[in-house]
């Protein structure tokens, strides 16, 4: 038996890399054959004819590579149409065992799409309770498997809240232009923090990627320590969150798309050992639980409130944090979901 993966992106594309192609890894590493097939989704949608020609015969081309026994794992694979055609297709005459994943309510913005996979899918992998909702409607066979990480990666980098720090760095990385709205609510909570506590601390956001609004954000509050990494380069993620003394995550829409979303950044944030807080807001809630294994926060006033708990008591970071980290090596990592989706595709 082989897995044939097809994506929506490449290793740059975040859900492709931490659904798709690490999972691939893992269970390479556990005796499955997988192999990533190329090009991704993406690139067929953005390269024009007739290159784009070229994507589709060679797309078609890695199908006559799947075996009777094979299964193909489809990783959010909606956004091209004539991918979209050649896979019906295929599975409608060539009866293959397929696995679709995605992590967000892609169905809001393609429907029909998205609810063909789901029907034709054998087993359905969905990343939280909202999007497994949704699928019981198609499809029974759904599982949730929260876009996590490979605590062995991280834990090397685990903070040790025992080394004395002035002032202490709360931390948030990702890509600024995307989180406008949600770093806003974080400029609003700077702007009232310091009146709450007077330990010292210094803002640092990663991911301005050239975005001059973001800086205009915190720049113009009085008092505030802040400083703004354009990017990390390969490989710096997991020592930057080592030096963060409390992680954030701030979310402020409540809609449909984020409540159906598991966020990302608090697991790194848990895999460090780091303290977090995290809006309530969506799949998190159901990982992180407040006051045990990290902080949920709604309001500006009760972000302030909670971030200056953290402040003012390093013990309580290194027992949240170290509590987050339980979190992920027991029930959340890759070391845990992936033995779990090997059993779910062995069974198929």
């Amino acid at each position: 038996m082989k897995i044939h993966f097809y994506t929506k992106g490449d290793e740059k594309i975040g859900d492709s890399r931490q659904r798709a192609m690490r999972i691939a890894d893992e269970l390479r590493e556990r005796s499955i054959d997988t192999v990533v097939h190329w090009p991704p989704v993406v690139l067929i949608s953005t390269t024009r004819w007739p290159k784009k020609f070229f994507l589709i015969v060679t797309t078609i081309l890695s199908l006559f590579s799947i075996k009777k026994r094979d299964i193909v794992f489809l990783q959010r694979t909606i956004g091209n149409k004539y991918f979209f055609a050649i896979i019906v297709a295929y599975l409608t005459l060539f009866r293959r065992k397929m696995i679709f994943d995605f992590d967000d309510a892609i169905y809001m913005h393609d429907f029909y799409k998205t609810k063909k996979l789901v029907q034709m899918a054998d087993v359905v992998f969905v990343c939280s309770r909202a999007l497994q909702t949704w699928v019981r409607q198609y499809n029974k066979n759904v599982h949730i498997f929260h876009t996590t990480v490979k605590l062995a990666d991280y834990a090397k980098y685990t903070k040790d809240y025992s080394v004395p720090q002035s002032p202490l760095i709360i931390g948030w990385v990702g890509t600024a232009r995307d989180h406008y709205k949600n770093l806003s609510l974080l400029a609003e909570v700077f702007k009232k923090l310091p009146a709450r506590t007077a330990v010292p601390f210094k803002f640092l956001l990663i991911g301005v990627w050239g975005f001059p609004k973001i800086k205009e954000l915190f720049e113009p509050t009085a008092g505030l320590n802040v400083e703004f990494v354009e990017y990390l380069p390969p490989g710096k993620m997991a020592p930057t969150i080592q030096s963060f003394d409390i992680g954030v995550n701030p979310l402020v829409e409540k809609g449909e798309w984020n409540m159906s979303r598991s966020s990302y950044k608090p697991y790194e944030y848990m895999a460090c050992g780091l303290a977090q807080i995290t809006s309530a807001v969506g799949e998190i809630t159901h990982v992180v639980h407040d006051g045990v294994n990290g902080y949920l926060a709604d309001s500006v006033d009760e972000w302030v409130e909670k971030l200056a708990k953290l402040l003012e008591s390093r013990e309580l970071l290194a027992q949240l944090g170290a509590a987050g980290q339980k979190t992920i090596r027991e029930e959340e990592s890759y070391e845990v979901a992936v033995p779990r989706m090997q059993k779910i595709i062995e069974q198929l």
